[in-house]
């Protein structure tokens, strides 16, 4: 199953999918408003254009097979937009490489102020929040003052954040150095 992220879709954003079991079909179905546009974005392969054949109950887009690790083949190469039969239009996308989040830190402290506001406290001032002894956010997940989740968020966003200000040749080479990483990993897999 894959979890999926709803945006804008209360009072459920985030439903877990499975296009094998058709769990959750029926709940994203009733969240779909007729005379809404949706749009479905993803990575190449995670099963956008599934999810609209499951949605549409015909084989209207073409999907490719799962790989032999388990993912997903890029088979749309257009956007398309598609009425379904309860009146909602959703266009399926090609995969996306990479998506960023641009500006993130002014909003990490709106969306995170209890943690940016304890991080004050931490020990070291270069505290990653991840295990450093004398992290006040550590502590405070801890007590339970914080959720696991709640941190997880935060440090994945401000992680993103901090990918997005290098240069676009640091990109690449961490790119070109993960894709070597991958092929190698694959080859000795197959051996």
């Amino acid at each position: 199953m894959t979890p999926v992220r709803v945006a804008r879709l209360e009072p459920n954003p985030e439903l877990t999918l499975s296009s094998v079991t058709r769990k959750g079909l029926e709940t994203l179905e009733r969240l779909l408003t007729p005379g809404r546009t949706y749009c479905f974005v993803g990575s190449s392969g995670v099963g956008k254009s599934t999810l609209i054949n499951l949605l549409t109950d015909q084989a209207r887009q073409e999907t490719g097979g799962v790989s032999g690790t388990g993912e997903g083949r890029h088979t749309t190469v257009r956007r398309e937009l598609i009425r379904l039969a309860g009146g909602a239009l959703v266009i399926d996308n090609p995969g996306m490489r990479e998506f960023g989040v641009i500006g993130v830190e002014d909003g990490l402290d709106a969306s995170y102020g209890e943690i940016t506001a304890l991080a004050q406290r931490c020990r070291y001032r270069d505290c990653t929040h991840t295990d450093e002894h004398g992290c006040a956010i550590l502590q405070a997940v801890e007590v339970g003052a914080i959720g696991r989740a709640q941190l997880d968020g935060y440090l994945k966003l401000r992680e993103e954040s901090v990918f997005h200000q290098r240069s676009h040749a640091e990109r690449r080479k961490k790119d070109r150095d993960r894709g070597k990483y991958l092929k190698s990993a694959k080859k000795q897999l197959r051996r």
